[in-house]
């Protein structure tokens, strides 16, 4: 099963419109988020860099909350299209894992303030919660799902709580290498710590032979 488990429909020239509008809008949020922080942004701020009226940011997001919302959704739908791109390329769990997070990373590091601003708020619900984390927990545990049908990953254990872990490392990671290494070490740093994960998750060659 692919991250794209259906294909998308054509949209009419009407939800064309919306989706346009919509990501305007989460990338004004976004860059003002950016520059002056999460608490001081304000909603008509966003109208204004976003070129439309409050009703409309209201009909889009009623509010700041509803925007981090979005802006995790966008985050994750664009994720899974370039891991779905990729898919082929990369081949085992441990590769399209580090990729995941890697995606990620080169996002946070271009709004490395929002990242920090929205990931503690998002942190408080779990994976498989609608506030946020839904996107990327859905993305992670067809991931380990996938690599525990192929005896990538060691079967006692759900797929769920596996994601969880590996969004604790991976988010921390970054935010830990924003915080004290910003620059290439990124990638790195992440390389190792989920190459310690993966030894704790995959599924041994010799499991059950004792």
């Amino acid at each position: 099963m692919s991250f794209a488990e259906n294909a998308k429909p054509l949209l009419s020239r009407r939800e064309r419109k919306k989706q346009e509008t919509e990501e305007r809008i989460l990338r004004a949020a976004l860059s003002l988020f950016q520059l002056k922080g999460f608490e001081e942004t304000t909603l008509e701020e966003i109208s204004e860099k976003a070129d439309v009226s409050r009703a409309t940011l209201t009909n889009y997001f009623g509010t700041k909350g509803a925007l981090v919302l979005g802006l995790s959704r966008w985050g994750a739908a664009e994720v899974s299209d370039t891991l779905e791109r990729r898919r082929q390329q990369l081949g085992t769990t441990q590769e399209l894992l580090q990729e995941f997070f890697v995606l990620l990373a080169r996002k946070a590091q271009i709004y490395p303030n929002a990242f920090e601003k929205i990931t503690p708020r998002l942190a408080r619900f779990p994976l498989s919660s609608s506030h946020g984390w839904q996107e990327w927990g859905s993305i992670l545990v067809r991931l380990l799902r996938e690599g525990q049908e192929r005896g990538e990953i060691r079967k006692d254990s759900d797929p769920q709580e596996l994601a969880e872990v590996v969004a604790a490392v991976g988010f921390q990671s970054i935010l830990i290498c924003l915080r004290q290494q910003p620059g290439s070490s990124l990638s790195e740093l992440l390389r190792r710590r989920l190459e310690l994960l993966w030894k704790g998750i995959q599924e041994s060659s010799d499991n059950g032979s004792s």
